[in-house]
């Protein structure tokens, strides 16, 4: 791990391969926020993303910022970005943000405001609206127990908390895949909206059910929402796989938009 310091005052982690290390080979940046008094390395190595970023040559960026949070980070955290892809082997086009908790809110927040950074964004267990949205679309993906901050509308239905169900609809809106005028939680429990496709998996004994929302023109689901069973508010270390599958076909162009990179 390199301590790095930015010209702005912000420091934090960075892991790059050796391909990046030895080579100068520029490698895919994910940006790993932690969750609300949490250490940097402690989620990245709890979500499975300092495992990953060895086994697929991915530079992992660690930043240490008030996780108390979110709107106040934004302009730091972008700085940092741009300062990192500018000094190490990063590619330009293939830059993630990920988070935890209120990691997870910010990264988001983030990638609304500051989507020319970004080819893709992956929420755990927590989300909060972005405050704007600069334009531009950013493929999304929100991974959330059924166990961590789940509630019921009248009917008794199931639901994600009210800033994920506010945050959720605001990013559909921002990615062009209008919405329906109202969720309806019990055609579609905790999200609201019907997907275009679902899927279950049991992976590691936990049943995970995949909601794809799709984009015209994109072969992938442009937003995936998670839901694990039976999971809690903490890190669980296949995250930072199920979130790089979702987000490594994704890359952004020259021209800002968003392509699915087939390398």
């Amino acid at each position: 791990m390199i301590l790095y310091h930015t010209p702005g005052g912000g420091s934090g982690y960075l892991y790059l391969p050796r391909s990046a290390q030895e080579q100068g080979f520029p490698a895919p940046l994910v940006m790993m926020l932690c969750g609300r008094g949490h250490g940097p390395e402690e989620d990245a190595a709890g979500s499975g993303w300092l495992d990953l970023a060895a086994q697929e040559n991915i530079c992992l960026m660690l930043p240490i910022y008030d996780s108390r949070e979110v709107y106040d980070n934004i302009s730091p955290l972008a700085e940092a970005v741009t300062y990192i892809t500018g000094y190490y082997p990063v590619n330009r086009r293939r830059v993630y943000a990920a988070g935890f908790s209120n990691g997870g809110a910010a990264a988001a927040a983030l990638a609304a405001e500051h989507p020319a950074l970004f080819a893709g964004v992956s929420a755990m267990s927590w989300l909060i609206r972005p405050r704007r949205a600069a334009g531009g679309a950013v493929p999304f993906q929100l991974i959330q127990g059924s166990r961590d901050g789940i509630t019921r509308d009248e009917n008794g239905s199931r639901m994600v908390m009210r800033d994920e169900r506010d945050a959720i609809r605001y990013l559909m809106e921002m990615n062009g895949m209008q919405p329906a005028a109202q969720p309806d939680y019990r055609q579609t429990p905790y999200w609201g909206w019907m997907p275009d496709d679902v899927q279950d998996k049991e992976i590691s004994s936990m049943h995970w059910i995949f909601s794809h929302y799709r984009k015209d023109g994109y072969a992938h689901p442009f937003m995936q929402l998670v839901m694990a069973e039976g999971g809690a508010h903490r890190t669980n270390p296949l995250e930072a796989q199920l979130a790089w599958q979702f987000l490594r076909p994704f890359a952004r162009g020259r021209d800002g938009r968003i392509y699915e990179d087939k390398t």
